[in-house]
């Protein structure tokens, strides 16, 4: 239980970042049935891409 909401929280971030906040939960929800190994690629890139924005933000 723990690991799924960790991950669907990390899908869920990743998402924001990516379609913005209103998007979020239907994304999740409609590609973890149909394209689970396409969310977790998605989620990688989008976090590799949020933490560059945010330390650019930082510095």
């Amino acid at each position: 239980m723990s690991t799924l909401a960790w991950t669907d929280e990390r899908i869920a971030y990743a998402m924001e970042l990516h379609y913005g906040e209103g998007l979020k939960w239907a994304c999740v929800a409609l590609l973890m049935n149909t394209q689970p190994r396409t969310v977790h690629r998605a989620v990688r890139e989008a976090e590799q891409r949020g933490m560059r924005q945010s330390n650019r933000r930082a510095a």
